[in-house]
Order: structure tokens, then C-alpha cells, then sequence
């Protein structure tokens, strides 16, 4: 294996039975030719957004560029070819007819292996492949199988279902394994408490989850997540002061944790009508998570509250680009632009939010804001 880690391209390796590269979204490759010398049934693939657009082939002269350089796209975009590949004497490649995201590209690490393992072309693709219907596309010969497979006995394809869990038992123990990264010092009922909690969710019964959480929370009160997992739930029941005790109990055993801070803050100033006592404590978690708009958001609205309305908009604009799809940032937003008289501003959030949550349209202070500023299409 070569595993080029410097900005300098692979090249001239041989023989190469698996090429995995991100083609011309590094500027150092922006190249037709990659310069390997593939072998019999070699594979290859490349992080690239649209590298399967097309498979007909370029004009000698063509080269890969970037987004500024539109005069010199071939098929609506810049980018690498798979097609080149094809041509250079890969087997089998896979590449993205529109941009898949990477979550959604092929996954290397699981390509050659399985290959390596004796898996034939489609099939490794097949695993590799994290989302079926997508934007990928694979083209090859499916039943190219170079290596050698060793038969697997049925235990080790299919050991079942793990009931509690709602999963097959290969997955039930990765997702434990997740868990219990996630929640050092957790005993393993805890954690497969929590597991279970996620099924129940799935089935629909957040009472039931809520109770399996509690019961995780018991066994394994340091850890900070199952107070707050427990907290989220009875929000969403309307149990509002049951779930700021809950951030209360995840704070004592990790005072940094900001979904407790963030939402413990904000229950202190809208419910509890205390602000000025919220501002710390939302502004501590600001502090950590900088980067949040809904923390910026829980901030800014405070600020808002206590009648600081410049710093309330500055926070609150900030946390409407950063999250334009959040319909009560865009809500707090377009209040804050109102008491700084920019009645335009506040009349684009205040649309934006309705239009991503018509319920708000029913509250009372919103129909004053409405009169207020008006609306924009």
C-alpha cells in the first residue's frame, strides 16, 4: 500500500490493483492521466462532486481546472473524469453523476478490503457505498474477483437479532461500542438501556424511552448525557421544570457541557423570567461553543430580553446566516431588527420564519410584530 500524506500526487506506481485519490479537488491533480500502471481487474474511485457527468471523452487539449475557469469546463464542470480512469485501464471505478456529499461518497477503507478479502467488484462496491439511489454510479465488470474468498461459515454473516435492541447483532454491539465511547464509565446495562431508548423512539414511545433513559441515568449518574438525553424528552412533554432539573444534575457532574448550559440558560429567562441570572450561564457556554448559532441565538435572545437590543442583533443576524433554516433564530432575529428600527430586515426574517414554521402565525406577539413591520415575499 502507498499512501501519499504530502501534497504531492501518487504517481507512476506498479502494478496498482486499487487507486483511490481526490482527483482534481486537490489542485496538485488536475491532471487527465494518473500514471499508474493498473492491473487486471484494478478498482479505483475519487472524492470528486461530479466526476460521472459524462463518459464521453474530452478534447486532447482538456485538463481538470476550478470553479472560476468556466471557460474551460467540459460537461458543466471542471472537474476529473472517471472516464479517464477507464481509459488509463482501471477495471471497475465508481464516480458521482451530481455532488453526492462526501457522507455519501464511496468509503475506501471499506472498498479494498473487501476486495483484498475476495468480495467481487459489485460486491465491495455495493458495501462501500453508504447510500444507495444517490448520486453514484458504479461501472465495471460486477463479477471481477482477482483474489481468492474464503467461504464464511453462516455465524459469521448472520448472528441474529439482538430483541432489546431492535438491531441485528453485529450492528447492536458496534452501536455499544459507539455508546460506550461516547460514555466512559457507563456499566454495560446503562448503555444498553440507552440503545434500547433509541427503539422505542424509532417505535414512537417517548415515554418509554424517557423511562429507559432514567433508568440508564441510575446506574450511571456521572454521566452528563443521560441527564441530558432525559432532559431533551420531558421538553418535548412540556415538563419544562423537570427538564431544567435534569440540566441542573448533568452540570454538577460536567459543568462545560453547553447543550445543559445552553438550555438551562434559556428556560432561566423565558420561563423562569430570571435574565439577568441566565446571561452567565448562556454566555459561559457561548464560551465554549463559539461557533454555535444556537447558542448565539439563546444569547442574543437573552440580551434581548434584558433590553440590550444592538448586541441582541449583532448576536442574532450572526446566528441567521449561520442557520438560516431555523425558524425561531430567524423569529428572534427579526424582533431584535424591529427594536433597532429596521423594519425591512425584520420584515425579510419574520417571512423567512414563517415560511419555515406557519404555526408561529398564530401567536400574539408575532401578529403584533407582523403589524408592526409587515412581511416580504
Amino acid at each position: 500500500m502507498v499512501l501519499e500524506a504530502t501534497p504531492k500526487p501518487a504517481r507512476d506506481v506498479s502494478p496498482v490493483i486499487g487507486y483511490f485519490s481526490w482527483g482534481s479537488t486537490d489542485p496538485q491533480n488536475r491532471v487527465r492521466r494518473v500514471q499508474m500502471d493498473f492491473a487486471p481487474g484494478a478498482i479505483a474511485g475519487s472524492y470528486v462532486s461530479t466526476d460521472a457527468r459524462t463518459f464521453n471523452e474530452p478534447p486532447a487539449s482538456w485538463i481538470p481546472t476550478n470553479l472560476s475557469e468556466q471557460a474551460t469546463w467540459f460537461a458543466g464542470s471542471p472537474q476529473s473524469l472517471v472516464g479517464d480512469l477507464i481509459r488509463e485501464g482501471v477495471t471497475g471505478v465508481a464516480g458521482q453523476v451530481s455532488e453526492p456529499y462526501l457522507q455519501s461518497a464511496v468509503r475506501p477503507d471499506v472498498l479494498f478490503p473487501a476486495y483484498l478479502a475476495g468480495f467481487n467488484l459489485v460486491e465491495s462496491f455495493y458495501l462501500a457505498i453508504p447510500h444507495l439511489s444517490w448520486q453514484t454510479v458504479v461501472i465495471g465488470d460486477p463479477l471481477s474477483t482477482p483474489f481468492a474468498r474464503k467461504p464464511l461459515a453462516r455465524a459469521e454473516i448472520d448472528a441474529g437479532m439482538d430483541a432489546e435492541l431492535g438491531l441485528p447483532t453485529f450492528f447492536a454491539q458496534r452501536r455499544l461500542a459507539e455508546l460506550s465511547a461516547g460514555m466512559p464509565g457507563a456499566p454495560p446495562r446503562a448503555l444498553r438501556l440507552t440503545a434500547h431508548s433509541e427503539l422505542l423512539l424509532r417505535q414512537g414511545d417517548r415515554r418509554g424511552a424517557r423511562t429507559a433513559l432514567e433508568q440508564a441515568s441510575e446506574l450511571a449518574p456521572q454521566v452528563a448525557q443521560l441527564h441530558v438525553l432525559v432532559a431533551d424528552l420531558l421538553s418535548g412533554e412540556g415538563n419544562l421544570e423537570g427538564a431544567a432539573q435534569r440540566y441542573q444534575k448533568a452540570l454538577v457532574v460536567q459543568p462545560s457541557n453547553v447543550t445543559a448550559l445552553n438550555n438551562l440558560a434559556y428556560d432561566m429567562a423565558v420561563r423562569q423570567k430570571k435574565a439577568a441570572e441566565a446571561l452567565p450561564v448562556a454566555r459561559k457556554a457561548l464560551s465554549i461553543a463559539p461557533g454555535s448559532p444556537v447558542v448565539a441565538d439563546t444569547v442574543g435572545w437573552i440580551e434581548f430580553l434584558l433590553g440590550n437590543t444592538a448586541e441582541a442583533t449583532r448576536l442574532l443576524v450572526a446566528a441567521s446566516k449561520a442557520a438560516p433554516g431555523n425558524a425561531e433564530i430567524r423569529l428572534h432575529c427579526a424582533f431584535a431588527l424591529a427594536a433597532q428600527g429596521a423594519r425591512g430586515a425584520a420584515a425579510s426574517e419574520l417571512a423567512a420564519a414563517l415560511k419555515l414554521q406557519p404555526s408561529f402565525e398564530t401567536r400574539a406577539d408575532v401578529q403584533e410584530l407582523k403589524a408592526k413591520v409587515g412581511t416580504q415575499n
